[in-house]
């Protein structure tokens, strides 16, 4: 038994740390540096993203704001539905890879896509934002949301809890064997 656990171990272990060499090469490919960045893009699966969709009840009434959009995955997701939808993005290279992404799914017009750090956007005009960040980064964000943030409006964050607020509802979802963590709130 023993023998047994220690080979599963290190095909765990291995598989982790391929994932790792993995994200790494695909960070540096788009000019990333490792350990200077602080909210690193992680493509979220697209299992996830409609379940996040799904969960906001996401239509054509919405606003969504997406805080380091990446590739674009959920305002393109969002816009697939009516939403408009707005992506920020830090990374020239990403916004650039989330804007053919779009207009290659012929939703570009429903989509704002603003290269700059999510400090210097104005988000008073959302219905829902979506968040995939660090506990860190949501945290220096806090005032930023309570501030500019209309009461009712969504905030939905992958795997990172936001302390300062209350969840609606707190969901998990599995792909494979990954767990995801979706929380829900209300502002």
């Amino acid at each position: 038994m023993y023998v047994y656990l220690s080979i599963m171990w290190d095909n765990d272990l291995n598989k982790l740390l391929q994932d790792l060499i993995d994200v790494a090469h695909l960070w540096e490919k788009l000019g990333v540096t490792y350990g200077y960045v602080e909210a690193p893009w992680a493509p979220t699966p697209n299992e996830v993203i409609e379940f996040v969709l799904d969960l906001g009840s996401i239509n054509s009434k919405d606003i969504v704001f997406d805080l380091g959009c990446g590739d674009g995955r959920i305002v393109i997701g969002a816009a697939k539905r009516g939403a408009k939808a707005i992506c920020i993005e830090i990374d020239d290279k990403l916004i650039e890879i989330a804007r053919t992404k779009a207009r290659e799914q012929d939703v570009e017009d429903r989509i704002t896509f603003i290269n700059s750090d999510i400090i210097n956007v104005d988000l008073s005009s959302a219905s829902i934002v979506y968040i995939y960040l660090t506990t860190n980064v949501i945290n220096r964000l806090k005032n930023k949301i309570i501030s500019e943030l209309r009461p009712g409006t969504m905030i939905i964050s992958l795997d990172y809890s936001m302390d300062w607020l209350q969840p609606l509802d707190v969901e998990e979802l599995y792909v494979g064997t990954k767990r995801y963590r979706v929380y829900l709130y209300i502002i």
